[in-house]
């Protein structure tokens, strides 16, 4: 049986951008709903579905920026990620 070799790039980016292009069609049909119900949009941003989820702009904002280094120690990594806040 042939050896079958893919690259990273095969592997991860057209998934990649798969998932970025159906979160730009679910963005523009929430831009679609802000503008015909006339409300902010911040409001979509900053909801939960649930008291203890984070609302999405929370999710994607670092507040703690990790050091460029932390990319090469992942036990390091791991341990601030596990840390309690």
């Amino acid at each position: 049986m042939p050896l079958m070799t893919i690259s990273m790039y095969q592997a991860s980016v057209p998934r990649l951008v798969n998932m970025l292009t159906n979160l730009s069609a679910i963005l523009d049909k929430a831009q679609a709903h802000v503008d015909a119900k006339k409300i902010d949009a911040t409001a979509l941003t900053a909801f939960r579905l649930f008291p203890d989820m984070l609302s999405l702009t929370s999710r994607h904002v670092s507040k703690k920026p990790l050091p460029s280094s932390a990319a090469l120690r992942p036990s390091k990594l791991m341990a601030r990620k596990t840390r309690p806040s």
